[in-house]
This record gives C-alpha cells, structure tokens and sequence, in this order.
C-alpha cells in the first residue's frame, strides 16, 4: 500500500524498476514474498541484466548479521548463501554479457566498508572478484550516510554508498556514464562521469 502502489502511480507503471534486496527485506512478514513481487521471473534474488551500455550485477548481500544472531534463532544460513552466490558473480564476470557491455555496474545492499559481519562478508567473498572484473562503478546503500570511495591502488573502482536522504540519477550512452547524487533539499551532493 505504501511503497510498491506509490512507486507505480510516480513512474514505475511506465519505467522499469529494478530492487536489490537489503538486510530489512530479509526479515518481517512478507520477507519470503520478496521475489514473487520483485523478480518473478529470476531463479534467485541476485541476478543480471542489460539495459543500454550497462550490464548490471545485482547482488544480494543478505543481512549484516551472524547466522547466530539471536534475532534469527539459528534459522538462516546468508554466509553459505553468499558463498554459493560468490560462485555464480564469477561465472557472471566472465560471461559475453558483462564483458562486452560498454559499462559495468554492481548494485550491493551492503558495502564492502563499514567493518561489520556483512560488510566483511561482502568484502571476503565478492570484492576479490570483483577487483579482478574491474566494473565502472559499486553502488550501495546500508549505512545511512554518503561516502564516495574513488578508485585506488586496492580497489581499481570507485564505490558510491548512497544515503537514505539522497536519490542517485545517472544517464549513459556508449561513451559515457554520468552520475548525480542529489539529496532531498535538491542540493547536488556529488556528480561525476567514466568516459570509455
């Protein structure tokens, strides 16, 4: 009634809508409908597709928790999950979709920064993949705050976290990927663009 009905009456009944599943949606009542409303078609929660110049590479990080934790009482296994999703990203990174794609683009939840269980997860298990793929741009969301991690030495990308005040606008075409944080008062937080 609140999210998916207002998301439809503001653009989703015209343009696509993509949904890259967060520790929250892992938990509540309707947790275990979260594929039949958001992708139906796809065998798991994480999946690829191409839109234009962009291959994306939606990962689901799972919850930021220890499988231990007393929230789930034993009864979730995300670090096996992760690890048999790590397996599917590899075969990903070297599929003809993403390698010929002019732009690569990977959609976490969780970032590989922040120091806590999932975030180490992600960094232990998909980072190192990832580092050798070599993808345009991570973006992320979970802390609640902005953070733009250009590329350096360790991670040859840069990674934009994303924070709960702020939308992320990008438009692309084969030769550029232009990116545009902008928060809720309109005020433009970062902007920057990849040429190939």
């Amino acid at each position: 009634d609140g999210f998916m009905d207002t998301a439809t009456k503001l653009f989703a009944s015209e343009i696509p809508m993509y949904y890259t599943r967060g520790n929250h949606e892992t938990r509540g009542a309707f947790a275990t409908e979260f594929q039949r409303y958001f992708s139906p078609k796809e065998e798991n929660i994480y999946y690829t597709f191409r839109q234009g110049p962009i291959c994306f590479v939606i990962l689901d990080t799972g919850e930021d928790k220890l499988d231990s934790d007393i929230e789930y009482a034993g009864i979730t296994v995300y670090d096996e999950y992760r690890t048999e999703q790590a397996e599917w990203l590899r075969q990903v990174l070297n599929s003809k979709e993403y390698q010929e794609a002019p732009f690569k683009v990977i959609v976490a939840h969780i970032p590989p920064i922040g120091g806590w269980h999932g975030n180490l997860e992600v960094e232990n298990k998909f980072m190192p993949l990832l580092r050798e793929a070599k993808p345009d741009v991570m973006l992320c969301g979970h802390l609640h705050r902005f953070i733009h991690q250009d590329a350096n030495a360790k991670t040859p990308f840069p990674i934009i976290i994303n924070s709960n005040t702020a939308v992320l606008k990008a438009t692309a075409d084969p030769k550029e990927l232009k990116m545009q944080v902008v928060d809720v008062d309109g005020k433009v937080l970062d902007q920057f663009s990849i040429k190939k």
